[in-house]
Formats: structure tokens, C-alpha cells, sequence
């Protein structure tokens, strides 16, 4: 019987093991839309901004936004900022979950509401919502 179990780890160790797969990020962009990406294939902060504006095209001023960075990334779990400026080898992790903001100018209310709020213009309506400014908030 042991020879035997010595054959068959013989055997096991022998066959080569399967190709080795890093975990994909998991990545919510600000329409809600769940895009993984693997750091195998996107590897540099110019690759993934590429995609990231061939992903809003047509969606109003996204793709421009994008552009200037008027965007934040933040990890889900610990709810912490992607520091954009960091070293691209910084951004991500495999496995890591992060979800993405677009950034929109604020307009100050004037004279109507308090000073603690202010107007926020959605961008594809111009419908104004009203809010205190430690919000946030989705259209």
C-alpha cells in the first residue's frame, strides 16, 4: 500500500500545475457598471485611462473629465482614495474592489439657503439638488 501512495505522489508531482492567475480588480465605474480588469493586461496609468474614456465616449462630459482628472477612485473596503498621482504599481492590488466618482463643480446658493448648502446641477437634467456639502450623492 505505501508504495503505491508513493507512486501516485510521484505521478502528481510530475504533472505541471495549472497557469497561474492573478485575481482581477473589481472595478465599479461612476454609472455603476461592474468592469474586472486584470493587472496582467492593464499595466500602466496611461493604459488604463485610455479605457477608462473609451468606457464614457458617449456619455456626456465624462470622457472629458476623465481627461482632467476630475475623477476619484476609492477602495471599497477600507474607503480610502486611489492616490492618482502615486506610481502606477500604487494604484491597485489583485482582488482589490474599487469604485469610481466623477467630480463636479459646485455652485454656491446664494441668499436663499443656509451657507452650509449649496447647488449641485446634474449633469445631463441641469436639475438642481440641494444638499449640505459633507454629502454625497447619485443621480
Amino acid at each position: 500500500m505505501f508504495q503505491m501512495v508513493l507512486e501516485i505522489h510521484h505521478v502528481i508531482t510530475r504533472i505541471p500545475g495549472q497557469v497561474d492567475r492573478q485575481k482581477p480588480v473589481y472595478f465599479i465605474d461612476a454609472l455603476g457598471r461592474h468592469t474586472p480588469f486584470y493587472l496582467e493586461f492593464i499595466r500602466s496609468k496611461e493604459a488604463f485611462l485610455i479605457v477608462l474614456k473609451t468606457n464614457f465616449v458617449n456619455i456626456g462630459q465624462a470622457a472629458s473629465k476623465i481627461e482632467n482628472g476630475d475623477f476619484a477612485i476609492q477602495d471599497f473596503a477600507i474607503k480610502r482614495d486611489v492616490r492618482v498621482e502615486d506610481d502606477w504599481e500604487l494604484w491597485f492590488s489583485p482582488g482589490q474592489r474599487v469604485e469610481m466618482s466623477l467630480i463636479f463643480r459646485r455652485n454656491p446658493v446664494i441668499n436663499r439657503y443656509p451657507s452650509n448648502k449649496i447647488s449641485k446641477h446634474c449633469p445631463r437634467c441641469k436639475t438642481i439638488c440641494h444638499i449640505y456639502q459633507e454629502k454625497e450623492f447619485e443621480w
